[in-house]
């Protein structure tokens, strides 16, 4: 479900390409606009106090489970923040199961956990998934304090697809326990330290969080966040240094991967400035700005909830520091 923008990017433009993007529609499912567009224009990507910020999203509607109903539940909001002049880039998850005011009307109620911000505007602009995506990105820009120009919904067997056309990555696995981790919930067990993962680990790496027992993960979602963000990593680093971004043969195994199972608001003649912003950037360097320090859990009612240190809908500690961080980087 959880995937960097910059391999997307870098895919979707490699110069090797072109010719295979405009005799093939696989584009087309991915980006709105014209794949023509991605040569014969060079759109600027959008930015606002000199960032441009994506939020990459996970639904869960395609997973094969007859048992789970929660297909459009947003349980994975990683926002990426990039400055093409510093050559800086951030990430930044924001919890689930944090408690924010919805934004439009829902059957939910008038406030619950962000992870349902997606599912209320889905219902509330009659199952459009580009307003709904936007509600979205501009609830996590409000809580951050950042402008989100685009956004990314990926889908449940996404990471996997991906992984395996890059023939499975090496991932540092986080965790608190020299043992590694032990998931029952999604069935996973894997050592501390770095490990070789096929598309089926990865994903259920991505999503272990200990909530039916187990160890490693004792602060559940936070925990998972970081693994979820080192996955983002070791994919794009893989990508990169396997050449599977100028070989032919690799890429369009990584196009059909993402072919159907992403949509986004990137435009195809902004491709060429996304791509070279892409290409601007080191992996090694791309930074996360955990959130751990300025949440903390509660209960409303019978729910488990995330909330500011500050108080239920005081962000203005979180946006603080994320402005600190983000424009610390930019000083270097």
């Amino acid at each position: 479900m959880w995937i960097t923008i910059l391999v997307i990017l870098a895919v979707l433009l490699s110069s090797t390409l072109i010719g295979y993007f405009l005799v093939s529609k696989k584009i087309q499912k991915i980006l709105p606009g014209n794949p023509i567009e991605a040569i014969t224009k060079n759109e600027p990507l959008q930015a606002a106090d000199g960032r441009t910020n994506f939020l990459i999203f996970g639904t869960s509607y395609d997973d094969p489970n007859p048992h789970h109903t929660g297909g459009y539940l947003t349980d994975s909001l990683i926002v990426l923040s990039v400055d093409k002049k510093a050559k800086t880039a951030y990430t930044i998850s924001i919890p689930r199961d944090l408690w924010v005011d919805y934004d439009t009307a829902c059957s939910l109620g008038k406030s619950g956990k962000i992870n349902a911000t997606y599912v209320c505007a889905m219902n509330a602009y009659k199952s459009d998934s580009t307003k709904a995506s936007r509600a979205l990105a501009d609830k996590a820009g409000a809580v951050l304090g950042l402008q989100i120009q685009y956004y990314l919904e990926v889908n449940y067997t996404f990471i996997q697809s991906l992984t395996d056309a890059l023939g499975g990555i090496d991932v540092d696995v986080y965790s608190h326990d020299e043992r590694g981790i032990y998931d029952p919930a999604v069935g996973l067990t894997l050592p501390a330290g770095t490990s070789h993962l096929d598309g089926k680990l990865a994903l259920k790496l991505a999503r272990a969080r200990n909530s039916q027992g187990g160890y490693g993960l004792p602060r559940s979602n936070f925990d998972r966040e970081i693994n979820q963000q080192r996955v983002i990593a070791a994919i794009f680093k893989k990508a990169s240094a396997d050449g599977k971004l100028t070989d032919a043969s690799g890429a369009l195994k990584l196009i059909n991967a993402l072919s159907g199972q992403v949509h986004t608001n990137v435009q195809t003649s902004e491709l060429r400035d996304a791509v070279a912003t892409a290409r601007l950037l080191d992996p090694k360097k791309i930074i996360s700005v955990p959130l751990t320090d300025y949440m903390t859990t509660g209960t409303i009612g019978n729910q488990s909830i995330v909330r500011p240190l500050a108080g239920l809908n005081d962000y203005s500690a979180v946006q603080k520091y994320v402005s600190d961080k983000l424009h610390a980087g930019d000083a270097r």
